[in-house]
Formats: C-alpha cells, sequence, structure tokens
C-alpha cells in the first residue's frame, strides 16, 4: 500500500457511514464536578450543554463524507469563528445544484451518476458563490480563512467520491488560505471510510460492517487534529480510562429555525476527565457524522470506535458530535444538507444547520474570554507521519513549488489525483504549485 502525502494548514472533520441498526440509547453516566451548573442533567440523564471554559480561539472542526461537506458549510459561513477544519472521504464546498434532489447530487458529485470526470461540477462555481454569498452578507469575509489550517483524507478505492473529486476541496481553499504550510493531505489506498489504527478491517475494503471505520495503521482523529492543533497533541495512551460519552438536547437549539431542518432532537457531549474541573481550559472540537451513521441508525457506535474519545482525553480536548437524522423523501440515510433538501442556502448563515450548531457553539463559548491565549501553530512539516526520509530539491520560495523526491520520482502539488495513476515522473516544468507533496510508503 502507498500513502500520499501533501502537506498544507486549517481544519474540519465530517463522516459518511454504515449499519442500519435503530433504537434510542440513553448514557446515565455521572460525575463529581466542582462546579454542576456547568454539567446540567435532567431526569432521564440527558445533559444540556453549557458554558464551558475552551480556548475560543482553537475551536476546530471535522467531518466524515457528508459530514465533512457540512463542516466546510459551517466553516465557511463563520470563518472568524474556527481555527482549522479536517475532511475525511467526501466531497467540497457546494458541489452539486443545490436543488434539494439527492440524485442530481449524486449524479455530479459522487461517481454513482458514472458520469465521466468531465461531467463532474466545477469547482470554479462552488468558489463563484463563496464570493457572491460575502457580498450579500450570508457569510462571512472570507478572507478569515487565510492562514487557517486544512486537513484532508480521501483514498483511491473510495466507492463513492473519486480522489479527482475529493481533492478538488484543495483547489477550493488555497486561494483562500494563501499558506502552503496550512494544507496537509493525506491519500491511502482506502475505501469510504474513517481511518483507525486500532479498529476495523483491510483499509481498502467495504468497511460500511464496521460503521465505516478501518484499520488503515494510522488514527485519523490523532492525525487531523496534531496538524490542527500542534505538536503537543499526543497520542492517546493504551488503555486510557474514558469517562461516559453523553447526550445533550439538541432541540432547544432550534429556535427561530422553522420548517423541516433534519436535526435530531439528541447529539453526543464528550467532556475529558481534566475538563471537568472549572479550573481547566480545554480546547473545542465538532466532529460530524456522515450518511447512515447518526444516532437512529448506529447509536454511538460509530463514535465509540472512532478514535476520537481517546485522543480528547489525552489532550483535554471538549468534543461536541451534533446529530442530524433521515428526512423523506430526498434523505432517507441521515446525511448532513449538502445539497438543498432544508433550503436554497443551506450553505450560508441562513441554512438552517447551520445556525442550529451556530447555537450550540455560541452557548458554550459564552463564558470563555474573547482574550484567550492563542498557541502557536506547530511544526507542520515534521507533523507528517512519515516512515521514510524525504530529500528536498531545491530551496522553498513563494513562487517555486517545493518538490520532495522518493523512488526517482517527482510530484508537484499542482497534479493533485493524476500522480495517482502508476508512479509518474513529471518534468520540473510543470512547477505550477507552492504546496509541499509528500510520497509516504508505508506498506507494500
Amino acid at each position: 500500500m502507498v500513502e500520499f502525502i501533501f502537506s498544507f494548514p486549517i481544519i474540519l472533520f465530517v463522516c459518511l457511514s454504515c449499519g442500519n441498526v435503530r433504537g434510542n440509547h440513553y448514557v446515565t453516566g455521572s460525575w463529581q464536578n466542582p462546579n454542576p451548573s456547568n454539567f446540567q442533567h435532567n431526569p432521564q440523564g440527558i445533559v444540556k450543554l453549557a458554558p464551558y471554559k475552551v480556548h475560543a480561539e482553537q475551536v476546530t472542526l471535522s467531518g466524515f463524507s457528508s459530514g465533512g461537506s457540512f463542516a466546510q458549510q459551517l466553516q465557511i459561513s463563520y470563518s472568524s469563528l474556527f481555527r482549522g477544519i479536517a475532511v475525511f472521504s467526501h466531497t467540497y464546498y457546494k458541489c452539486g445544484p443545490g436543488n434539494g434532489v439527492e440524485k442530481d447530487y449524486d449524479d455530479v458529485c459522487t461517481t454513482l451518476g458514472n458520469f465521466p470526470k468531465e461531467r463532474y461540477w466545477d469547482v470554479n462555481r462552488a468558489q463563484r458563490e463563496i464570493q457572491r454569498y460575502a457580498s450579500q452578507g450570508l457569510i462571512e469575509n472570507p478572507s478569515h480563512l487565510q492562514g487557517k489550517k486544512l486537513y484532508v483524507y480521501t483514498g483511491t478505492h473510495n466507492f463513492l467520491f473519486t480522489t479527482d473529486q475529493s481533492l478538488r476541496i484543495i483547489n477550493l481553499y488555497e486561494p483562500l488560505i494563501k499558506n502552503p504550510l496550512a494544507i496537509f493531505t493525506r491519500v491511502q489506498a482506502a475505501n469510504l471510510t474513517l481511518p483507525s489504527d486500532t479498529f476495523g478491517g483491510s483499509c481498502a475494503e467495504d468497511s460500511s460492517k464496521n460503521f465505516f471505520i478501518a484499520n488503515c495503521g494510522i488514527s485519523g482523529p490523532y492525525d487531523a487534529l496534531k496538524f490542527l492543533l500542534g505538536d503537543s497533541i499526543r497520542k492517546a495512551r493504551r488503555q486510557l480510562p474514558l469517562q461516559p460519552l453523553l447526550l445533550f438536547d439538541q432541540s432547544e437549539f432550534f429556535t427561530n429555525v422553522t420548517g423541516q431542518h433534519g436535526m435530531d432532537t439528541l447529539g453526543y457531549l464528550y467532556i475529558p476527565q481534566r475538563c471537568r474541573n472549572v479550573g481547566n481550559r480545554c480546547y473545542l472540537h465538532f466532529y460530524f457524522h456522515g450518511c447512515t451513521l447518526g444516532r437512529e441508525f448506529v447509536q454511538d457506535n460509530h463514535i465509540k470506535n472512532s478514535g476520537y474519545l481517546e485522543v480528547a482525553e489525552e489532550n483535554d480536548i471538549i468534543l461536541v458530535f451534533p446529530q442530524a437524522k433521515q428526512s423523506l423523501p430526498e434523505n432517507e440515510i441521515g446525511c448532513w444538507d449538502t445539497y438543498g433538501i432544508t433550503g436554497a442556502l443551506f450553505g450560508t448563515q441562513k441554512g438552517k444547520q447551520v445556525s442550529i450548531v451556530r447555537n450550540m457553539l455560541t452557548r458554550i463559548l459564552s463564558s470563555s474570554s474573547p482574550n484567550s491565549p492563542r498557541v502557536a501553530y506547530g511544526n507542520t512539516e515534521s507533523s507528517s507521519a512519515s516512515s521514510i526520509a524525504f530529500r528536498n530539491i531545491g530551496g522553498f520560495s513563494p513562487s517555486a513549488t517545493q518538490y520532495y523526491v522518493n523512488q526517482g520520482f517527482y510530484y508537484p502539488a499542482s497534479r493533485h489525483g493524476t500522480y495517482l495513476q502508476g508512479a509518474p515522473a513529471w518534468s520540473r516544468k510543470s512547477r505550477q504549485s507552492i504546496h509541499t507533496v509528500f510520497l509516504d510508503k508505508i506498506d507494500e
């Protein structure tokens, strides 16, 4: 198996998922806390989100599949609020006509339409939508994205999104981020999956029976969060004791949202042990599940096997897992609204799901100081999990591609996707990007 790593900074997570398991699941765990008002329980064991002491300037997002696309919608709508985003097995912001018809989205954004590459949705349309929305005040000024971090994970065996289609997110974000070291791209011989180093079957096989999680030799949550938050993020220790995964009431955040919104009444919340002490300030991260992976389908199984809880406990990261649900007739598998089922402005501040999650964030941040200390980004180059040495070809400059060579092949970042066909050795004349590209051979 060959894994390709591209380097650039920002954050986001989301997920598309798995098995057809239904049913309510209530978490009844409780804990001793110096300030019980921060963790309000109702008699059914469901908590209410409260103001938590977090690093308000370091809030990050991630998502799997449709969750990854939704994470982009939230970040682009409120770009000043988030430090970065990580996306797994996904496509890009505002792919498709946005008319609320699932088939129309699938035809131009996924492999389900069986169309040639030339028929896929043009990422330039999404770029124009961002500019139009900004001019109309429907999203924040995209200049806030400059320097923010973006982590991208995709697989060459993904049955739903081609590698080329997934990597078009880079074409969308790089003119906005304007920093080649703020984008990190990892490509593996993976199917539609959230990568793990402890759970699931083969990375390239169908992972739907394992909640769309596969053992790919890396922990996606750790890989992404380390890039987004810096080298201080540690890998979770083995058999680390975890706190209860809690259910929280999402319905109280439906205020002023009318009509169909596709949100479950309950979401999941994880509070690490040290974050329960009111004297400690913690990180805050939102993760968005993929289709068929919400509570109504798999309860908390995707979350508990994802690896997120262990990384959060080790590194004092409060995790919020908002939950979407099915809405007929165009969303029978519980995806996030990434194609207009709740209205034409779904990808803006007027979007119903965007508004509901924004309400959650407002509640959590209401007690955090606006002057929270900003932690420096770590060494982004050293955070790449390489298992072999790289040799730099020439020096870095803002006007020339930085090349790394491995086994005699050159991989310019300006050729996203095409390098995956065999092992091409491109001419140095094709230098068009300033991104750093890594080839990481992790297995045969």
